[in-house]
């Protein structure tokens, strides 16, 4: 097995888990979240046997929603990467903006935000400049 599959594999497991501890949290059996996710009962079975990697998104959000949980799908490429790559128009916007205000004669300060496991602690360039004062010379 690859190591991005057996990846796949142990995230497949770990939701299966999660969705069985979360169903007997409620004392339900698994047609009872069937019925109220809108699926069928051999779903719910191959969900908490590790086959979560093998039935659609929307049934997977239907089994969460039911449970009171969500879905949470990310995609990773080294480390921060593609935050910048997805945020680089933005950034090189924000790089012209403050050139042209500081020829201006603008003071202007970025601030850089950034994102871990999901919590926004921000991820773009934000602009400051000098509260309306220009730069007197």
């Amino acid at each position: 097995m690859s190591p991005a599959r057996d990846h796949r594999a142990v995230d497949a497991i770990r939701f299966g888990r999660g969705v069985r501890a979360l169903r007997r949290r409620r004392n339900w059996r698994q047609t009872d979240l069937a019925d109220a996710a809108g699926v069928s009962q051999s779903a719910i079975a191959r969900v908490e046997r590790g086959g979560a990697d093998r039935v659609t998104v929307r049934t997977l959000d239907r089994i969460a929603a039911a449970l009171g949980a969500r879905v949470a799908i990310r995609l990773d490429f080294n480390g921060e990467a593609l935050d910048r790559l997805l945020d680089a128009d933005h950034a090189n916007l924000v790089e012209k903006i403050v050139a042209t205000l500081r020829a201006a004669g603008w003071t202007c300060a970025t601030e850089v935000t950034f994102s871990i496991a999901g919590e926004r602690l921000g991820g773009r360039s934000r602009l400051a400049p000098g509260h309306g004062h220009r730069a007197r010379d």
